[in-house]
């Protein structure tokens, strides 16, 4: 009856079997594989769904037939089947996760190739465990500038199949701000906020901060020495290390976090270490400290021997890697990104937003003003020197519906950061233009 002329018989049919013993009787396994390559989408789903629910556990012919319906021409079925392995492929089943990569790195011609991928990572966030590394680096690889189908379906797996703060489901996306589309932007930084701790407030300030230019050191343990190695200085494991590049672009901002002792990764976007081989301490290169600014340590407390996801600093860094896209809309979706990441009140906020104040394009530059206005605290002095800065700025951003310049917005900004009229009043007094100026700089 299964193969009913009619496809609401074929329909019924179904109903009736999923009631039945698939694990007891293998012709319910046999009659249920056989509805999917029905000609009806519908069928084909409800036969998936089906078998999700008869009993059948590990079944190699039954699992690879599931796994080639995430081939489907039709979303919905694809979705069946994603659905349905979790309850048919235990995950220590060997085939799955091979199948799955192989969806991922498919090289079918359009609209399959996407159809695929798309398929793949709904399996994926399903059937893996929440903070599968391999399985995260699979839905990273469909993450891709000439894929936006499979990058958005990637980009929702993410929360599914990650950790709260996982290091490298946050990495993959603020990646995705350097996306060319727009929606894709925006859906990262959905996805950003879904994947932070959900307490920012008891670790966004743990571990020490510094700013600086880096010409040459040497790390021993969990202490870094600057130049003449006359400096050094402690820190905890996990910090990160805020500086300004000592290389040919010397007004570059880098980033770098002492992962464990003697190992210290430099700058998110290329992944350099550099690490101790021997009792002496290495020379690295672009390592010293011209000035050093240390944020107030927190007191000892139980958040901080937490685990060491539980960091929405790195979120926030990770997003402000993107500051150095060529692409303005990059740059301009990954200050936006910054609020959400970060929250209100936050120092290190502050201070990878401040060089932003000066970006070229005037809609960055929209977005850092209003960026800054929400995670500054108020009163924050480089805060309301910046934003005093942009008051000369005259262009217009694309981005402000009121068609005002870039410097209203700082002006109407910067009412809201200073903690007393008086305050303002003293900004006012102080103004110098030098103008006429178009950017103020």
């Amino acid at each position: 009856r299964t193969g009913a002329a009619n496809a609401e018989s074929r329909l019924d049919v179904l109903s009736a079997l999923q009631h039945f013993d698939g694990g007891a009787d293998p012709r319910v396994a046999k009659a249920l594989v056989a509805r999917l390559n029905d000609a009806e989408a519908r069928v084909r789903a409800k036969a998936l769904r089906c078998l999700a629910n008869c009993g059948v556990r590990n079944e190699d012919q039954v699992v690879m037939k599931v796994l080639e319906r995430l081939e489907d021409v039709d979303f919905h079925v694809r979705l069946a089947a994603a659905e349905a392995l979790p309850s048919l492929a235990d995950r220590q089943n060997y085939k799955v996760l091979p199948c799955l990569a192989q969806l991922c790195r498919n090289q079918r011609p359009p609209p399959q190739r996407e159809n695929l991928m798309e398929g793949a990572c709904l399996a994926i966030a399903k059937w893996c465990y929440r903070g599968d590394i391999e399985g995260i680096d699979l839905i990273g690889g469909c993450i891709r500038a000439e894929h936006i189908q499979a990058s958005k379906a990637a980009l929702k797996a993410l929360p599914l199949i990650s950790l709260s703060g996982q290091h490298q489901s946050l990495e993959l996306a603020a990646q995705a701000l350097n996306h060319p589309e727009f929606e894709i932007r925006e859906l990262a930084t959905e996805v950003l906020v879904q994947l932070l701790p959900t307490d920012l407030s008891t670790s966004i300030g743990d571990g020490h901060i510094f700013q600086g230019t880096w010409s040459g050191g040497r790390i021993q343990g969990s202490t870094i020495f600057w130049g003449d190695t006359s400096s050094s200085v402690t820190i905890k494991s996990k910090s990160i290390l805020l500086t300004q590049s000592g290389d040919a672009d010397a007004s570059a901002t880098c980033w770098a976090r002492l992962l464990t002792p003697d190992r210290l990764c430099w700058d998110f976007p290329e992944r350099c270490e550099w690490r101790r081989v021997s009792e002496e301490a290495p020379v690295l290169p672009s390592l010293s400290m011209a000035a050093m600014e240390e944020s107030a340590e927190r007191p000892d407390d139980p958040s901080e021997k937490a685990s060491p996801l539980q960091d929405p600093c790195y979120a926030v860094v990770a997003v402000a890697a993107q500051f150095r896209a060529q692409e303005a809309d990059v740059r301009k979706s990954a200050v936006r990104a910054i609020p959400r990441v970060a929250g209100p009140n936050q120092e290190l906020a502050v201070e990878l937003l401040l060089p932003m104040m000066q970006d070229e394009s005037a809609d960055v530059r929209f977005a850092a003003v209003n960026s800054l206005l929400q995670v500054s605290p108020k009163g924050h002095p480089d805060a309301l020197a910046a934003m005093t800065v942009r008051l000369e700025d005259q262009e217009v951003s694309k981005d402000c519906r009121g068609g005002y310049s870039v410097g209203v917005s700082a002006a109407k900004a910067l009412k809201k950061m200073v903690t007393c009229r008086e305050e303002l009043v003293k900004i006012a007094d102080e103004l110098n233009f030098q103008g006429p100026s178009l950017r103020g700089f």
